[in-house]
């Protein structure tokens, strides 16, 4: 008895997507960890050279920044050429880059190297959130590809543990703990060798039969790309595209709520030690511990929920609880402990749990031949805001202290709400083909997510 045909975004989850998510989410727990451990050597290394404020956030912000241009650059790339070729060559430069951290002398050097690594990054990231998008079905698409941004905070986790056991090579640890981003970059590079091109890509590319052999060896040979994936098969489509009538909106709103969580997020992140020391929560590394477990247990709590509840709806309430409670944390008198960990504990369980949605929306929210460019152009201008509140959080906290700080990061959030309320469009549990359809495309009416056209499904 034959098996049933079945739509690629209907397939049931098998062990190649657990592959899948494994080999994409490696380039998050990169993001992470060479986040988490660049803002350990800067604490390390800041007080022995006498680092003043403002080269504290250039380097801060250098890796953010490098993600910004990587991003940008390689989205179109990666949309022109295929995910597969660049998936491997990315993670090969990042191995060589991160030992030459051992060698460098000066915040110049560290900042080019630093913003380098971040470009690397950057472009990697932009392709697993793309492919993966590609790669899962919709049933569990949210889910999975919130797994992503788990595996990152399991990134920003472990560079803890490292930073300690590194601690005993005394004033030179800081290299040590910049260069060991080559040990995972080294194991994600290993996982990879092996992964297929996304099936979709080829077919939008009219390489049907390189699609179907992709098919038969991963899914199924009766697992089939139906019409929506298919239309204009073939075509060119241009960067202009994302900000044309139709989408600019969307490309805006996927760029623009990343970047108001990710400007606290971040700012508050590599900078945590000198935070919890100054609004009173004692040691900095161990409060800084704490708070990264409450990243951890809010992200993972998130993933059912941003499976189960419409994107929108929870984008909007996490919005309105993370800008009460940094409001809440900004007023409260230094040493007032325990309100001071409630507050920064709800605010680090409730935005954790809504940056799972910074690797389910973008993913999206673009056509396929334009997926990797406008979650690279999202990505960018989300890392807009993670580098201008990373550089300019310690220059404010000089100036001003940290409570104003806080107030004006809650101002970002509250953005961030007003922006969803007002662009952000319901992709829960749609076909993939369906949520990326621009509103007025063919199959769609003006402002809708509509089905698709019909067009020749590819079956066996």
């Amino acid at each position: 008895m034959s098996t049933p045909s079945v739509a690629l975004d209907d397939v049931p989850f098998n062990s190649f997507h657990a592959r899948a998510v494994l080999f994409c989410g490696g380039s998050l727990f990169l993001d992470g960890y060479v986040l988490g451990v660049g803002g350990f050597a800067l604490a390390s290394w800041g007080p022995q050279v006498h680092l003043g404020p403002t080269w504290t956030g250039a380097i801060g912000s250098a890796t953010l920044f490098g993600l910004f241009v990587g991003s940008l650059i390689f989205g179109r790339i990666t949309d022109r050429f295929g995910r597969k070729l660049l998936f491997l060559v990315h993670l090969f430069v990042l191995l060589l880059l991160s030992p030459v951290q051992l060698f460098v002398e000066g915040p110049l050097a560290l900042f080019v190297v630093r913003f380098f690594m971040g470009m690397v990054i950057g472009a990697d990231f932009t392709i697993a959130i793309a492919l993966l998008a590609e790669l899962v079905p919709r049933k569990r698409r949210g889910l999975w590809l919130s797994y992503l941004n788990v595996l990152a905070i399991v990134g920003l986790a472990v560079a803890y543990p490292v930073k300690a056991a590194l601690d005993v090579l005394g004033d030179d640890s800081w290299r040590w703990l910049l260069a060991s981003s080559a040990v995972p970059a080294a194991i994600v590079l290993l996982m990879r060798i092996g992964a297929p091109e996304s099936p979709r890509w080829l077919v939008r590319k009219g390489r049907d039969a390189e699609a179907r052999a992709v098919l038969d060896k991963f899914y199924g040979t009766h697992v089939y790309i139906d019409a929506a994936d298919r239309e204009d098969a073939g075509t060119q489509s241009r960067i202009g595209e994302l900000f044309s009538r139709s989408m600019w909106r969307r490309t805006v709103f996927a760029g623009g709520f990343w970047a108001c969580q990710g400007m606290p997020y971040y700012a508050i992140y590599i900078f945590q030690e000198q935070i919890c020391t100054a609004i009173g929560l004692g040691n900095g590394f161990w409060s800084g511990l704490v708070f990264n477990l409450f990243l951890l247990l809010g992200a993972v709590f998130g993933l059912p929920v941003a499976n189960r509840m419409p994107r929108r709806a929870m984008l909007l309430w996490t919005f309105v609880i993370t800008a009460v409670a940094l409001t809440v944390l900004a007023s409260l008198p230094a040493g007032r402990v325990v309100p001071l960990v409630i507050a920064f504990a709800v605010f680090a369980l409730v935005l954790a749990a809504a940056t799972n949605l910074q690797s389910v929306y973008p993913g999206e929210l673009f056509p396929t031949d334009l997926r990797a460019t406008g979650v690279g152009v999202a990505t960018a201008i989300s890392r807009i805001g993670a580098c201008v509140g990373t550089f300019l959080l310690p220059i404010t906290i000089h100036r001003f202290g940290v409570q104003a700080s806080f107030y004006g990061l809650a101002a970002v959030l509250v953005l961030g709400f007003l922006l969803t309320k007002a662009w952000a469009p319901e992709t829960h549990d749609l076909a993939l083909a369906e949520a990326s359809r621009m509103p007025g495309a063919r199959g769609s009416r003006e402002g809708d997510i509509g089905p698709a056209a019909t067009a020749p499904e590819l079956r066996p």
